[in-house]
């Protein structure tokens, strides 16, 4: 029998199990326990919040742990292991396109690390710090700026709200120099499935090795929390770039009739030729550049409907004409003639000149050139917005939803055409269900790149997207393209290409969580 303090105490809690709350019933009770036993950590209910989903994915949240401590994410996890609750790991849910905020699984508790926000112990030698998995691409920029650090955050075009550890994690990238921003992970500190604690070899001990080597000793651990469901890291340290003297952005026009293969190749030897110095180029079809910057771009292009090649350079004083001499001359090879390059006082003079939109545009891009949050990203959802109203945004809550499709591709030209002519012949035609079409093909080093194709359409017709979604992922895999990552309501579908990979997935999952609780089906069978 329960007193009258377990009773209020559960009655209370029937907040957050909504209609699944039975006070005195047996069917609850190892949820009920399961909460009474974490009474001290903030619980809250999902459904204002944390239920609405940007791609129009619907599932049950039980209720949201915000944990303030590695301790308290222990905690959790034991708890949900004694009492068999499914609990999904969320590092602030702003993971638009790719299921928001929502569990892979039908049913779970989510467990958000957003109010995780320490930042500390920055090294100036070597450029490393230790952060929590809270910690937003803003909060680390007003650090920086509040420290005097001239350093550039890994930002990735959805603005100051993005997180910066759960991107890393997901294998997520930008146009800063630091461009893979996986490869920025030096050491973490993770809460396994089981709850038992992981630290990185190398993390912790005497000379602060990990502030400049990351492998360890023996197998290399660290890899398994790339996107898995088989710990949760909740502090990681971490490189980021010193900010250069010189930053400038290249806005080159991409004449009618010429391949998008030829860009990509003047793209690749660019990277080689000027290394460390051409950083993020960006293919931008005209459907985008209508979309984010405005009709009227003719500062930049010469043609009605523009296609744009964007890169961000990166020099001294005394390099920055000698590296832009070297990128005209190259791009000339590929008949890229017509350039631009915008620094920031190149800026103040545009501001005067260009359309409000298209300045904005433009301001955006240097900004996630140079380090600075950015939400240019959300043009694609909200093209009449500013840029305050952009960070304010919610994608969950719009009329419109959207769904990434992002394969990654070498960039040998017979593979280039093949995806472009690919994407157009499945995406054709689908004005009846998709509000519009846009490719963009960002550049990851010298011979990869990830080809974006964002889907975008009303609630109404989510179930033929979807079903778009999933010719688009067999026929990509039949031809060796598979995305970079994907969304929850296609994890399964993954699992049937390429299963022998998955197979061994699974044996992992099954070795270090077999109750099989934390983040149920994320990357797995």
């Amino acid at each position: 029998m329960y007193g009258l303090k377990e009773a209020a105490h559960y009655l209370r809690l029937g907040f957050y199990l909504r209609d699944d709350f039975l006070p005195f019933g047996r069917k609850n009770i190892p949820m009920q326990e399961f909460i009474s036993n974490l009474s001290d950590i903030e619980l809250i209910d999902g459904g204002s919040k944390y239920q609405h989903d940007a791609s129009g994915f619907q599932r049950k949240i039980n209720g949201v742990f915000l944990p303030k401590s590695h301790a308290e994410v222990q905690r959790i996890i034991q708890k949900a292991n004694d009492y068999k609750q499914p609990v999904f790991v969320i590092s602030g849910g702003k993971n638009w396109g790719y299921g928001t905020a929502l569990p892979v699984q039908p049913e779970a508790w989510i467990l958000s690390l957003e109010k995780m926000k320490r930042i500390l112990n920055f090294d100036s030698d070597t450029y490393t710090l230790d952060i929590e998995a809270g910690v937003s691409q803003q909060d680390l920029h007003e650090y920086f700026q509040k420290h005097n650090i001239p350093a550039m955050v890994p930002n990735t075009g959805i603005g100051g709200r993005g997180n910066i550890i759960g991107n890393l994690l997901e294998r997520g990238f930008g146009p800063a120099p630091l461009q893979d921003h996986a490869s920025s992970l030096m050491s973490l500190k993770a809460v396994m499935a089981d709850a038992s604690e992981y630290s990185s070899f190398y993390r912790g001990i005497a000379g602060d090795i990990d502030r400049g080597y990351h492998w360890g000793l023996g197998p290399y651990m660290d890899g398994l929390f790339h996107q898995s469901g088989l710990g949760i890291v909740t502090e990681a340290k971490i490189k980021v770039m010193p900010k250069p003297e010189e930053v400038t952005i290249l806005i080159s026009e991409v004449k009618s009739g010429t391949p998008v293969a030829t860009v990509m190749q003047a793209c690749g030897e660019l990277t080689v030729t000027l290394n460390g110095q051409f950083q993020a180029s960006k293919y931008i079809d005209s459907a985008q550049i209508e979309k984010s910057a405005g009709a009227d771009t003719s500062y930049f292009s010469k043609t009605k409907n523009p296609r744009l090649l964007y890169a961000g350079l990166y020099t001294s004083k005394k390099q920055k004409r000698i590296v832009q001499k070297q990128v005209k001359s190259i791009l000339a090879k590929y008949g890229l003639k017509n350039n631009h390059f915008v620094n920031r006082s190149k800026l103040q003079v545009l501001k005067r000149i260009l359309p409000k939109k298209l300045f904005e545009a433009v301001d955006g891009l240097y900004d996630l050139a140079d380090g600075v949050p950015s939400p240019g990203g959300l043009n694609l959802l909200f093209p009449d917005a500013d840029r305050l109203q952009l960070e304010q945004a919610e994608p969950a809550k719009h009329e419109y939803k959207i769904l990434w499709y992002v394969p990654v591709l070498s960039l040998s030209p017979n593979r280039v055409e093949e995806i472009y002519s690919m994407m157009k012949n499945i995406v054709k035609d689908k004005e009846e269900f998709l509000a519009y079409t846009s490719f963009t093909i960002t550049t990851i080093g010298s011979n990869a790149a990830v080809f974006t194709v964002p889907l975008i359409y009303k609630e109404e017709n989510k179930e033929k997207v979807y079903s778009l979604y999933r010719n688009l992922l067999q026929e990509g895999a039949e031809r060796g393209y598979f995305p970079y990552r994907i969304p929850i309501e296609f994890m399964q579908d993954l699992m049937n290409l390429h299963p022998e990979y998955w197979q061994q997935v699974q044996k992992l999952k099954k070795a270090y969580d077999p109750n099989n609780i934390l983040s149920s089906g994320r990357y797995s069978i």
